[in-house]
């Protein structure tokens, strides 16, 4: 009896359940779910074999990886190539591994939807990268293209455990690897080399053509500017000079015999001002003799 009555005791007691502050109870008596928001705590309830607890971490981020997995160090297992390589845009194969971060929003949807909630979250994430990448050329999926194919797995994925109302939201999408198949690795890294040296090429050309430009623009205003003052010049001497020559006509219309005498005279002032000169009186007789000095 008193075996009994211990045993009954402690299946009483058994109804006392204690819930940890991150966590989230689901109740089911007989099977079915009766309490799916159990908050922390301790609590009160039916003994084992009526009812069940089952507690949830909700606060916590779980981890699956996509494509294969990574390494394990420990065990020596690899990652699986199958499960890593995909097919792009181009038709090219692209070995891609993800690391997929989700939560729980929904306890009774995490447990009850499915199987394997970290297989469904894999397998979305695996179905939303075939059809992104079938969409993109792999120079793309792994240069430029990296952060929105992020993206765009995350909310694909979501969009997809929605609709099988798994319960989870994925947090975060990065990608642990994307490479060329190991065969191709080198051509791809040719590729991307040269890729590399046309940038930098057209990167240094384009420095120069900015040098070069100003300092032609430069050039071809100073030119532009000296040709407008050569030529103002030029208009203003010719002007200066069809004015004296106005001038000279007028006058020669009433003394043309003094006008040309003047004229003669200030020729032969221009011209004998230039030039060295030997002054003999006239009926002078002897020898003239021009004496250059030397340097």
């Amino acid at each position: 009896m008193i075996i009994a009555g211990l045993c009954l005791v402690g299946w009483l007691l058994s109804g006392i359940r204690v819930v940890g502050p991150a966590e989230r109870g689901v109740v089911q008596r007989f099977g079915r779910v009766v309490d799916d928001r159990l908050t922390p705590g301790i609590r009160f309830g039916l003994p084992v074999g009526i009812e069940k607890l089952t507690k949830v971490q909700i606060s916590k981020a779980r981890r699956v990886g996509v494509g294969g997995g990574g390494a394990d160090g420990v065990t020596g297992n690899l990652p699986d190539p199958s499960r890593s390589q995909f097919f792009s845009g181009d038709r090219n194969i692209v070995d891609i591994q993800l690391s997929v971060q989700y939560v729980v929003t929904d306890p009774t949807l995490f447990l009850f939807a499915c199987a394997d909630p970290d297989a469904l979250v894999r397998a979305a994430c695996e179905s939303a990268l075939c059809e992104i990448a079938a969409k993109m050329p792999v120079d793309e999926i792994l240069t430029l293209r990296k952060a929105e194919v992020q993206m765009r797995v995350r909310d694909m994925a979501q969009a997809i455990l929605d609709g099988h109302r798994a319960g989870a939201q994925i947090l975060s999408v990065s990608q642990e690897r994307s490479a060329p198949p190991e065969k191709v690795a080198d051509a791809f890294r040719a590729v991307t080399s040269a890729r590399a040296d046309q940038d930098r090429l057209i990167a240094e050309a384009e420095g120069y053509r900015e040098d070069l430009l100003p300092r032609a623009r430069g050039e071809a205003a100073a030119i532009l500017g000296q040709a407008e003052g050569e030529a103002y010049q030029i208009v203003a001497l010719a002007e200066a000079r069809a004015k004296r020559f106005e001038r000279i006509l007028a006058e020669a219309g009433g003394a043309s015999v003094l006008t040309r005498q003047r004229m003669h005279a200030e020729a032969m002032e221009e011209i004998l001002s230039l030039t060295k000169k030997v002054i003999v009186r006239p009926g002078a007789s002897g020898d003239v003799r021009f004496i250059e000095e030397g340097p």
